[in-house]
């Protein structure tokens, strides 16, 4: 219980990485302090909450189970209002733990998603004042009209849809005007506390989060280098993907807080509503999707857990530095528990229920995971949690056989170790891998039948 309580509490306050070791309520004036103590109240909310709610209960038993769930539901709603009142640096990084499905309970994964979605709005003056600074001149001398209303607010910043002066319609992504001058003073109380946390439970180790912010965070705040990332998936993305469109940045209309972009029309992936009015294909969105994700170490990692190959799990886990740990290293990328790893997923019965059932006793663990492993695999644990999300949201419970998300994975993963072996001459290993290609590519045959048989029954 209270494992989950510092890793709740402590992944919410390492939302980002001290850019010193200074007091982090030196210079913050009588707002920096008020958001200090408000986080540091928080924090401690949330681990008293744990220890007093379940004292005296005894572990794994239904009086236990009902009361932590009723904690976890309290506390991921503090955490959530702790985001939404300082707002920042902070909705920001309750956004990325709503993706960490692998290692918080489910109240706080779900609460803290409505971030993704529902975060606090700035004012149209404060938009235009932004607006005005970055660009030196007045908003009215740029554009003819801005709606009042964003058509999205995230973390960092929120999106208007606009005129040009010329009539052309264009997107308006304008960073909140607090943020920039804050985050130093928010990373630097986050990371205080994150600093108090590991003193008092020195099972508990975030520097991973901390490392992944200081180097994420700026390049976040500074909209000329998205631009520039906009450019590089126009060229990589658009044109392989009937259903996906990136906006082009308009010249001269970029700075550090402001990016004027093309006006696109289009929905989120996972609005299902969006999807079967224009008649998307959910089912090829998920394939095309999961064809962007593989990279050779992963894909040797992934063989040794289809096959249930410990040796190869473990070495892969070795070249990643977590071999100790390698059994839950494989639960955690593959989302199976270590019975169906050992006996090889490819092998076992799937089922869309299957969890790691002792989670919340191994989180010491999993943060141990998450420290050690290079920083690209972060990014490979959270591309695949997405995944899985965006797959349950279109498709839903997989009438036949593993998820979709999983057989096109394995599909990608052999296809890029088989041509490695072509190039390597190792004619018998390419052979073996051609071969099990066929076998992946037959069985997503066979998935696309089945799933138009029971389209149309349901249909007619």
């Amino acid at each position: 219980a209270v494992a989950v309580a510092v890793t709740a509490a402590a992944a919410a306050a390492a939302a980002a990485a001290s850019y010193s070791n200074s007091d982090p309520v030196a210079g913050q004036g009588v707002r920096g302090v008020l958001r200090f103590g408000r986080a540091g109240l928080t924090v401690a909310r949330v681990a008293a909450d744990y220890k007093w709610s379940l004292s005296g209960l005894v572990p794994d038993s239904p009086e236990y189970a009902a009361v932590i769930a009723e904690v976890h539901e309290r506390s991921a709603n503090r955490l959530h209002r702790l985001c939404c009142v300082n707002r920042g640096c902070f909705v920001k990084v309750g956004q990325h733990l709503a993706a960490l499905n692998y290692l918080l309970p489910e109240p706080y994964t779900r609460v803290l998603g409505r971030l993704h979605s529902d975060a606090p709005a700035s004012t149209i003056e404060k938009v235009r004042q932004v607006i005005e600074e970055d660009f030196d001149r007045p908003a009215h001398s740029i554009f003819r009209s801005i709606d009042p209303s964003p058509c999205g607010a995230a973390s960092l910043a929120q999106v208007h849809r606009a005129e040009l002066l010329d009539g052309t319609p264009v997107a308006v992504k304008v960073q909140h005007p607090d943020v920039l001058a804050r985050s130093a003073a928010d990373m630097a109380t986050m990371d205080w506390l994150v600093g108090l946390v590991s003193r008092l439970f020195v099972d508990f180790h975030f520097q991973w989060l901390v490392d992944e912010t200081r180097r994420n965070l700026p390049r976040e705040l500074d909209f000329a280098a998205e631009a520039e990332n906009m450019r590089l998936a126009r060229r990589l993305y658009c044109g392989r993907f009937p259903w996906l469109e990136v906006p082009g940045a308009v010249a001269g209309l970029v700075s550090k807080r402001v990016l004027v972009m093309e006006l696109c029309r289009g929905g989120q992936i996972d609005d299902l509503a969006y999807i079967s009015s224009n008649r998307l294909d959910r089912r090829q969105i998920v394939k095309q999707v999961n064809q962007l994700y593989s990279c050779m170490i992963y894909c040797r990692l992934w063989r040794a857990i289809i096959d249930g190959d410990l040796a190869g799990i473990r070495a892969s886990a070795d070249s990643l530095g977590c071999g100790h740990l390698y059994g839950l290293f494989a639960c955690m990328v593959s989302g199976r528990s270590w019975r169906a790893v050992s006996a090889g997923v490819s092998r076992s019965e799937f089922s869309t229920e299957e969890e790691l059932s002792e989670a919340g006793r191994l989180l010491p663990q999993m943060t141990q995971v998450l420290e050690s492993v290079p920083r690209q695999m972060l990014l490979l644990f959270k591309a695949n949690d997405l995944l899985r999300g965006i797959e349950h949201r279109l498709t839903g419970r997989q009438r036949f056989g593993p998820g979709l998300s999983f057989t096109l994975l394995t599909d990608a993963c052999l296809r890029t170790l088989a041509e490695a072996s072509w190039a390597a001459a190792d004619w018998r290993d390419w052979l073996r891998l051609r071969c099990r290609l066929c076998l992946i590519r037959a069985l997503l045959i066979v998935r696309d039948l089945w799933a138009a048989a029971a389209a149309s029954v349901e249909s007619a």
